[in-house]
C-alpha cells in the first residue's frame, strides 16, 4: 500500500497530490484495517494449522 501512495497516487494528476490530509486519513484508515486483520488472520491460520 505505501508503494502504491508513495508511486502513484500521490503524482500530480491524483486525488492525493496535493490534499495531504485525505493522505493523513487514508494512512490511517490503512493502518486500522491492518491493524485490527491481523490478529483475526492469525487465529485463523493457526486453526487451519489444528484441523
Amino acid at each position: 500500500m505505501r508503494k502504491l501512495f508513495g508511486e502513484v497516487i500521490s503524482q500530480n494528476g491524483f486525488g492525493f497530490h496535493e490534499n495531504l490530509d485525505a493522505v493523513r486519513v487514508a494512512s490511517s484508515l490503512i493502518e486500522s484495517i491492518k491493524n485490527f486483520a491481523m490478529p483475526w488472520i492469525r487465529l485463523m491460520l493457526e486453526w487451519i494449522r489444528r484441523v
